[in-house]
């Protein structure tokens, strides 16, 4: 019989804690979704050929309407996912104040080598909640 351990759930205060003490650094290719410290994928040569042509295309196409973001942190309410590429509204500090929140974001783009499950299960319906948009959808008593 296998008996579940327990998982300890970060808040993302927490996490932007163990980068700012050195706990963590951009060496661990780790993101935190829904509470959990999770490794990212290796990145595969389709892979980067896939997201270069992408950030090429939209480079093009939205030049100064929108700031390109390739595999930086996007702030919700329990994660702190790294989409491999998103569009962000126009911020006249780039964002050097704090980072996007889901307001700040125009479109997001995962790009699925051997993460396509995963992308599709998980990061897909954690970037459409509602929640992190602070729209709730209220029933009443």
């Amino acid at each position: 019989m296998v008996i579940p351990r327990p998982r300890f759930r970060w808040s993302v205060d927490d996490y932007e804690k163990l980068f700012r003490h050195g706990i963590l650094t951009e060496n661990h290719k780790v993101e935190l979704i829904r509470g959990e410290i999770v490794p990212k994928m290796s990145i595969g040569d389709l892979y980067a050929s896939c997201l270069k042509r992408l950030a090429e295309l939209f480079f093009d196409l939205v030049r100064k309407s929108a700031t390109s973001s390739i595999q930086d942190p996007i702030r919700l309410a329990d994660s702190e996912p790294e989409p491999d590429f998103a569009l962000l509204k126009r911020r006249a500090d780039y964002y050097a104040s704090g980072k996007p929140t889901p307001i700040d974001v125009l479109l997001v783009i995962e790009v699925a080598d051997a993460s396509l499950a995963y992308d599709r299960e998980v990061k897909g319906p954690l970037y459409a909640e509602k929640r992190h948009c602070g729209i709730l959808d209220s029933q009443p008593d």
